[in-house]
């Protein structure tokens, strides 16, 4: 019994710095798992704000392709300049929608799994 006391504090004390690197990695692994609501909400702000960014250049470049295609169907003399801008007026209410559709599903979804689950999904205020 002797013999294998003497083992196990002989292959700790050769092992010293790997058993205090591994304790050391460990409680750094549990504090970032505490951690872990700060990384979510981290992302989903950046999420946000890129989303943001999204809805604002999509926004500016659908009113400006529309009003050009308007401007194309109001004084055009070629009936299949007005029914090409028809069209692409079209394309581009469904793209935009497509866009705004999108962010609304992915607040639903994140509201049913996180903590926003009893907020509006519009202005952020409480339901009640």
């Amino acid at each position: 019994m002797k013999k294998v006391v003497t083992k196990i504090k002989n292959a700790f004390m050769a092992n010293k710095t790997k058993v205090i690197t591994t304790v050391a990695t460990s409680s750094a692994m549990v504090s970032t798992a505490c951690a872990e609501s700060d990384l979510a909400k981290n992302i989903k702000e950046a999420f946000n704000n890129i989303y943001g960014d999204i809805v604002a250049i999509a926004s500016v470049a659908a009113g400006v392709c529309i009003a050009i295609c308007a401007f194309l169907m109001f004084f055009s003399k070629s009936q299949n300049t007005v029914q090409e801008s028809t069209a692409w007026m079209k394309r581009i209410i469904i793209a935009y929608a497509i866009v705004m559709i999108a962010g609304l599903i992915v607040k639903m979804i994140t509201g049913f799994l996180g903590d926003d689950a009893g907020k509006s999904l519009w202005d952020g205020s409480t339901q009640g």
